[in-house]
């Protein structure tokens, strides 16, 4: 952190919590709005002074109110990695939010995304496009290759050993790419639909974990 890109410097999660590494020790921030049960995400800009965050369904802005048109984006606060803050390819002004809904009972668990433009609103953000439906049957993992400028978002179907992953480029998002490896996240076991999966720093592999095997997979990956 605080080195070149700090758009990770300030976290807000949890009820109402929030910490900053951009100067010295950690400093604890009380400023957050939201209640996060489970999944959030936060974005700040390249000098490390927060954008906005949000906890899948509603986004808030760098002033902490509800960000124009930041409510119902599509996700749901008690799925695990309910949001994924990713920026578009060639302008660092305008970001995608992907969000996952918990996976219980009948609903579509449905893998979505919205876009925040930031140059919106005296430069506090609009969300300008949101929930936009990209996959029914996903499991609550959500994940993504960095701020690259050539980012890959993957998901995992629910009831298979289907990966899904979606590239970012100058016009927009790609066709989906699909990669069968690993265990099968059983249809009929909720469980295997909750966890976690995250890319590598180096972007050679991709961890995740299934929900009542004690188990984590981590498998090669090629961006």
């Amino acid at each position: 952190y605080g080195l070149v890109q700090q758009t990770s410097n300030q976290w807000y999660f949890g009820e109402q919590a929030g910490i900053e590494f951009t100067n010295g020790p950690i400093a604890i921030l009380d400023a957050n709005q939201q209640d996060a049960l489970e999944g959030c995400a936060t974005v700040s800009d390249v000098n490390g002074d927060l954008l906005f965050y949000t906890n899948g369904a509603t986004v808030w802005n760098r002033d902490h109110d509800v960000m124009e048109n930041g409510n119902a984006i599509g996700g749901q606060q008690r799925s695990a990695q309910n949001s994924l803050i990713m920026p578009f390819a060639n302008d660092e002004t305008i970001f995608y939010i992907f969000t996952t809904e918990r996976v219980n009972g009948d609903d579509e668990y449905a893998l979505r995304y919205s876009i925040v433009d930031m140059k919106e609103d005296a430069a506090r953000g609009k969300v300008i496009v949101k929930n936009n439906k990209l996959m029914d049957n996903s499991t609550e993992r959500v994940t993504g290759s960095g701020f690259t400028g050539n980012d890959l978002i993957m998901a995992h179907e629910f009831g298979n050993n289907m990966f899904r992953g979606y590239q970012t480029g100058p016009d927009g998002l790609s066709g989906a790419i699909f990669s069968p490896v690993g265990e099968v996240h059983e249809f009929m076991n909720e469980l295997s639909a909750t966890g976690y999966m995250k890319i590598s720093p180096t972007l050679n592999q991709i961890a995740d974990n299934i929900q009542g095997t004690n188990e984590v997979e981590i498998l090669n990956f090629d961006q």
